[in-house]
């Protein structure tokens, strides 16, 4: 027998219902008690089956997530190449197909910046190298200025010397030569004396008186000395003057066949002054070791000025190199 009370709600007891344990009971108890186990074994397998599902639907969505979270890491690391390839209609292959543009973007916009950079690049090499040519332009602009100042100087010395040297020309020859008629007639004068001398041993005491002051005895030593420095003197203006004609070269030719020897035997001539010792430097020594070279066809004058150029300059140098 089972006793069920009946209460209010506020626990009073109004009631009660007595239910006594008999074979319908029984009965029923053990269908209940079977109905549960299967009620019991179909929830198991439901919850067994609703956690199956529930794994498999969040492995479908959490692989493309971490294959879209990988993807994303590679491109941060610069991979500009990497895709994913979700192929699904939900939002997770929307954004797969996002990400690919992105992608895709990114890589077209690394294309067209490397693209850029190397354009770049080179136009700043081009612009380098132009800069450089130019640097190299203005230089040897820079050096053809100065040899054409340089040139023009030395053709106004040229000028200069072949002017100065036609215009001593005539005085220094006609010197020269008068020198030679001089030189004949005081030996003729001086013969002619002491003629005097032998055949009349005992002049006038006037003439007597004359010779003592004239002291013809030291004027006939000395004037045929006299005479052979003029002649001397007179013969280094002439080479002078043939140097300072052979250097400027402006009464030949201007390309004909010449002498090199000549020509620098006539420069180091007209560098006699720079030659000498000075107050920083003791005489240049100038050792000439020709050896057999023929005349060639040249521009002399030119040459010539080569020559001066050269010998200047090494002159320079070892006075510079004194101090």
């Amino acid at each position: 027998m089972i006793a069920v009370a009946f209460k209010t709600n506020k626990g009073e007891t109004i009631g009660a219902v007595i239910l006594e344990y008999t074979p319908l009971y029984k009965a029923a108890l053990a269908t209940a008690h079977k109905n549960i186990v299967v009620t019991s074994l179909i929830s198991l397998g439901c919850g067994i089956f609703a956690l199956a599902a529930g794994y498999l639907l969040s492995r479908s969505i959490s692989k493309p997530i971490k294959q879209l979270q990988q993807a994303v890491v590679y491109l941060a690391e610069g991979k500009l190449d990497t895709r994913v390839s979700i192929r699904s209609q939900d939002e997770i292959g929307e954004l797969a197909t996002s990400f690919n543009k992105m992608a895709d973007d990114l890589q077209h916009s690394r294309y067209e910046f490397i693209k850029a950079n190397e354009q770049l690049r080179d136009e700043i090499a081009e612009r380098q190298q132009a800069e450089a040519e130019l640097q190299q332009v203005l230089k040897d602009l820079q050096k053809t200025q100065i040899q054409l100042i340089q040139s023009e100087k030395m053709s106004s010395l040229g000028q200069l010397v072949a002017g100065v040297a036609h215009q001593i020309n005539n005085p220094v020859n006609f010197i020269y030569g008068n020198l030679l008629h001089t030189d004949d007639y005081t030996q003729h004068l001086v013969l002619l004396i002491k003629l005097y001398r032998n055949y009349y041993p005992y002049p006038e005491p006037e003439i007597q008186n004359a010779n003592e002051e004239a002291d013809i005895e030291y004027l006939i030593e000395d004037l045929p000395k006299m005479l052979t420095s003029m002649k001397m003197g007179a013969n280094r203006i002439r080479e002078i003057v043939l140097s300072l004609r052979i250097f400027s070269r402006l009464d030949e030719a201007e390309s004909k066949i010449a002498d090199i020897h000549q020509g620098i035997d006539s420069t180091l001539l007209i560098l006699q002054h720079r030659i000498k010792a000075q107050n920083n430097r003791p005489e240049i020594k100038v050792v000439k070791e020709y050896g057999e070279m023929p005349k060639i066809h040249c521009f002399a004058g030119q040459l010539n000025q080569v020559f001066m150029n050269l010998l200047v300059n090494a002159i320079d140098v070892l006075g510079t190199s004194r101090k």
